[in-house]
């Protein structure tokens, strides 16, 4: 690494982890750094550099800017520059005028102020410096804005929101994963399980999710989520609808549960012989689970 004045680094934290920092000098074969709480003086190794889109630009005066976006409002515009960067900007606009094309709308403004610009990643592996603060500081822009699902290569991160997010999920969320290309949206869990449902169509093999994580981090919801969106994709539409619902309705009818309903049904079951109450979780599976869900030709659940 290339330290030198002015440089910006990030410096460890026993309260807050990790945080940022500038180099301010040099004392023997240890930085001199400034930090919002004091000054910090460590070694040279214990300063990683940070990423350019780990520090928000703040710009006094912007004369003219010109940018597509698909949404806006006077106080803030929510803007997809490429499909891995998202940027959230707050303006003070003086003023603004539309042009339009064939199929495009470009808003051009005069602004008087930029408060703040903040990029984030939605595949840690573009990161310039992939590191633990590089790492945790996506994933905290992306969690600040309900982004909750983050790729680092072909791995999905998911952070527990803690809350409903139900723009997430839904009928029409599941159709938008299915049609799409691997890569062509946002993280998610369905494109993962998308992707694999795919390549075992195509293959004629067997595909295996991996859900691994700590206590409360969500893996029982998210398995949940995989098995409900894999019946979707099979043709039972009512997994994306509430299996409460769905199952009232049918307890009202002659007819016997589906398969792929018995299957949903199943985690209820597998929870009663092993979860308890923790710290960080009140139902916490005390177990590890592996379910094997088989499909036939067609490609629904079977089984």
């Amino acid at each position: 690494m290339v330290h030198t004045h002015g440089t910006l680094v990030w410096v460890a934290d026993e309260q807050r982890t990790w945080v940022k920092g500038r180099v301010i000098g040099q004392s023997g074969e240890d930085l001199i750094v400034s930090t919002h709480h004091g000054e910090r003086r460590v070694p040279v190794e214990a300063a990683p550099l940070q990423n350019k889109d780990d520090e928000p630009v703040e710009v006094g005066v912007l004369p003219l800017l010109l940018m597509q976006c698909h949404c806006a409002t006077i106080q803030s515009l929510n803007i997809q520059t490429t499909s891995r960067i998202g940027m959230t900007c707050y303006w003070w606009l003086s003023s603004a005028a539309i042009q339009t094309t064939s199929n495009q709308v470009y808003w051009t403004m005069s602004l008087v102020g930029l408060t703040c610009l903040m990029l984030h990643l939605q595949d840690m592996i573009d990161l310039a410096f992939l590191h633990e603060p590089g790492v945790l500081w996506n994933l905290k822009q992306r969690y600040c804005q309900n982004s909750i699902y983050t790729y680092t290569g072909s791995i999905l991160i998911a952070v527990n929101p803690f809350k409903l997010l139900p723009q997430l999920y839904g009928r029409q969320v599941m159709d938008t994963y299915s049609a799409a290309e691997a890569g062509s949206l946002p993280p998610h869990v369905y494109a993962v399980a998308s992707a694999a449902y795919k390549r075992m169509r195509s293959e004629g093999r067997g595909q295996a999710i991996l859900v691994t994580g700590e206590s409360g981090a969500g893996k029982t919801e998210t398995s949940k989520l995989i098995m409900r969106y894999l019946a979707y994709l099979g043709g039972f539409k009512q997994s994306c609808d509430d299996l409460t619902a769905a199952a009232a309705e049918d307890s009202s009818s002659t007819c016997t549960s589906s398969i792929e309903q018995k299957v949903l049904e199943s985690n209820p079951l597998l929870e009663a012989f092993g979860n308890a109450k923790t710290v960080r979780n009140d139902n916490s599976s005390r177990f590890g689970k592996y379910v094997e869900i088989n499909f036939n030709q067609q490609g629904a659940i079977s089984g």
